[in-house]
């Protein structure tokens, strides 16, 4: 968890906080699978009081570790996340002035958890497939060697799989001694 004392900054309307952080994150679940980090993540936070909530703006920065899409190779991937959350007392409810369909997270306390919004905002960030590097070559589809570390021998023929069966018909024409049209 990291918690953030807010005890007198929601007391005193107006006032803003700054934060700077170095926390260990726990690893968590995507669709990707368990993402790891790789080593400290960290936050900058500013926290200000507007009268109805506590409005919390800053930046995230850390590397996750991962798998690249096209070669499966492991490596940290830097991760840039930005923070934008608003925080109201559950003691107290929503203010009339709130907007319905924005996302309010609600505290109690003298204290407010941010880590569960912080690792939305990484997951967030992070790409559906991410990349070793833009020019990765990927694995070879027939021998499955890694083609950024060595070059393989094996022939590349691309077959879109809707004309299979065509070239499956071609090749049997040619074995049967050429199409009707050349025999006539």
């Amino acid at each position: 968890m990291i918690r953030l004392n807010v005890k007198g900054l929601k007391e005193e309307r107006g006032r803003q906080d700054h934060y700077d952080l170095d926390v260990s994150l726990p690893e968590l679940d995507s669709s990707e699978g368990q993402v790891s980090f790789a080593g400290t993540t960290d936050i900058h936070v500013d926290i200000t009081n507007t009268g109805l909530c506590l409005l919390v703006t800053g930046t995230i920065d850390t590397s996750v570790n991962t798998q690249c899409a096209r070669c499966l190779a492991s490596f940290k991937y830097p991760v840039h996340a930005d923070l934008f959350e608003t925080y109201y007392d559950k003691e107290k409810g929503l203010s009339q002035n709130a907007e319905e369909g924005d996302d309010y997270v609600p505290y109690s306390g003298d204290e407010i958890d941010i880590q569960p919004e912080v690792l939305k905002a990484i997951i967030l960030a992070m790409p559906i497939r991410a990349l070793c590097g833009e020019q990765c070559k990927g694995l070879c589809p027939q021998c499955g060697c890694n083609r950024n570390v060595k070059e393989c021998d094996c022939r590349e023929e691309i077959v879109d799989p809707r004309m299979a069966k065509l070239k499956e018909l071609l090749k049997r024409g040619e074995n049967n001694g050429g199409s009707q049209e050349e025999k006539g």
